[in-house]
């Protein structure tokens, strides 16, 4: 189809369109009517794919999925890694964080974080 053009495979579609149309049983002032209103229906959805093709095509809408969370969960982890300092300049985001997860671990499974618990648990 690509050989022959648009004008001649819309004129292929329209009269496609008629045909199926008057074997439908439509007389032929019906079918030329329902060509045409196939035919604008047609031609509106087609400007309508070819603009969601181009928008389609940007890094965003290829990587939005998977990016998006990503930079919320680092900002996430960073502000809470920060907010564990409690005015500790010597430690790191990266213990900052752990030492959190740790305590919301041990919290889940119900071990308590206080020193009468680490006397009677721990020993030397």
């Amino acid at each position: 189809m690509d050989r022959l053009g648009e004008d001649c495979s819309a004129a292929l579609f329209a009269a496609g369109a008629y045909s199926v149309a008057s074997r439908a049983g439509m007389d032929s002032k019906d079918a030329g009517r329902f060509v045409s209103e196939v035919c604008k229906q047609a031609a509106a959805m087609r400007y309508d794919v070819d603009d969601d093709d181009e928008e389609q095509d940007t890094w965003w809408s290829r990587n939005k999925h998977w990016a998006l969370p990503a930079a919320l969960s680092a900002s996430a982890f960073l502000i809470g890694a920060d907010a564990g300092r409690n005015g500790r300049p010597d430690r790191s985001y990266l213990s900052n964080a752990g030492s959190l997860f740790l305590k919301r671990l041990k919290a889940l499974f119900g071990i308590s974080d206080s020193d009468v618990w680490r006397s009677v648990t721990e020993t030397k």
